[in-house]
């Protein structure tokens, strides 16, 4: 039986509960789980719900109803995110820092030893090709530098689970390029990549496994190779069929 690293089990996110007429179901009795390794997207139009349930997933929102398990875990208890790392969608940075200073304090924030932190921030540069940037200040990068310092800082120590929110967004051509690779290097090397997207020409590019969401509900979720064989039809086909009845747009 395959290990689940990620689990959620009629998970529901109802914002302001307690105010009826404003209350939002974000996310609406969400089943869904991740087996450890290999490539897996999460999937849907703006709006779906993927943000939200990134979050509860982890430990940053707490669900309304139902349960969530990270690493064999309880998503509430810190010790499931040990070996977990985040990629969020809109990075944030002390602008005066250069990039070698950013890692470091990343590192120091890691409890990374000490003697190995110069060489453990020259790895993480060279994998994301910033290595001449390292004495940049971040608040001369663009969108897409700030994505591949987004990526090194999240790099250090090897976790064993990536989870990232959109990635690859305002990435050009080049960066879009390294990140795929990336992505098929580190799920090579046994490390499980969990990423959430709207664009289907990465899904079909990367990913081994699917969860499809639309309105905060799942709406397909296994293996890409065999959901393609089985509908007879490309793989975009099938995520408009199934996201809310082709209501929304995969754009």
């Amino acid at each position: 039986m395959s290990e689940l690293v990620i689990e959620l089990k009629n998970v529901t996110k109802i914002f302001n509960e307690a105010l009826e007429e404003k209350a939002k179901i974000a996310v609406n009795d969400l089943s869904f789980s991740v087996e450890k390794g290999g490539i897996t997207g999460f999937i849907g139009p703006n709006g779906a719900g993927k943000t939200t349930a990134i979050k509860m997933i982890l430990g940053l929102v707490r669900p309304t109803k139902g349960s969530i398990s990270l690493m064999g875990m309880p998503a509430s208890d810190k010790k499931s995110r040990q070996k977990v790392t985040f990629v969020s969608e809109q990075p944030y940075f002390y602008e005066h820092l250069t990039a070698y200073e950013t890692l470091k304090f990343i590192c120091h924030l890691k409890r990374f030893p000490k003697d190995k932190i110069d060489g453990e921030i020259a790895r993480v540069l060279e994998i994301v090709e910033m290595s001449e940037n390292a004495k940049r200040r971040v608040k001369s990068f663009s969108k897409g530098m700030q994505q591949r310092l987004n990526m090194a800082q999240s790099l250090i120590g090897n976790p064993e689970l990536i989870i990232m929110d959109e990635p690859m967004s305002g990435m050009d051509p080049l960066g879009r390029r390294l990140f795929r690779q990336l992505f098929k290097d580190l799920a090579a090397q046994g490390i499980t990549i969990f990423f959430s997207t709207h664009i289907v020409e990465d899904i079909e590019a990367l990913c081994d496994r699917i969860v499809v969401l639309a309105d905060g509900k799942l709406h397909l979720q296994g293996n890409v190779a065999e959901i393609v064989n089985s509908a007879g039809t490309s793989l975009e086909e099938v995520l408009y069929s199934k996201s809310a009845q082709g209501a929304k747009q995969w754009i």
